[in-house]
């Protein structure tokens, strides 16, 4: 598995743009994903990206949303990681039990973590994850 993180800390919209910009264009041989400890980090990642609440209550309730580039992105939390599987996807601000569980996880090809604090990023390196810039 390829492991990237941003160099980022706490709620930085630009990282989430990064991150899904990221997401969009990584070629993968199966479904991508993002993935939240809970359904909260996910609205904050929807709500960072200007999506209207509405739209989000409607992404949230099925459980995947499109792409620009028309694949499917489905939506896991810490609830629903073990149903279901995933080649690419952005992690955001997990923390240390979650992001050891995500990285267990078989079949992954290539994750980008969207860390919430800087002793997450040292837990990354640590794991041989790359900067991505």
């Amino acid at each position: 598995m390829d492991v990237y993180y941003i160099n980022t800390v706490g709620n930085d919209q630009n990282a989430i743009h990064k991150g899904m910009n990221w997401l969009i264009q990584t070629k993968s041989s199966g479904e991508k994903a993002v993935v939240g400890l809970v359904i909260e980090n996910l609205k904050q990642l929807f709500t960072l990206l200007k999506i209207k609440p509405e739209r989000i209550a409607y992404i949230l309730d099925k459980g995947m949303f499109r792409l620009p580039t028309e694949e499917t992105c489905r939506m896991f939390t810490d609830r629903t990681l073990r149903e279901g599987t995933f080649s690419t996807g952005i992690v955001i601000y997990p923390p240390p039990r979650f992001l050891e569980k995500v990285l267990s996880k078989s079949g992954i090809e290539s994750l980008l973590v969207i860390p919430w604090k800087s002793s997450d990023i040292q837990l990354l390196i640590s794991k041989g994850a790359q900067e991505y810039k």
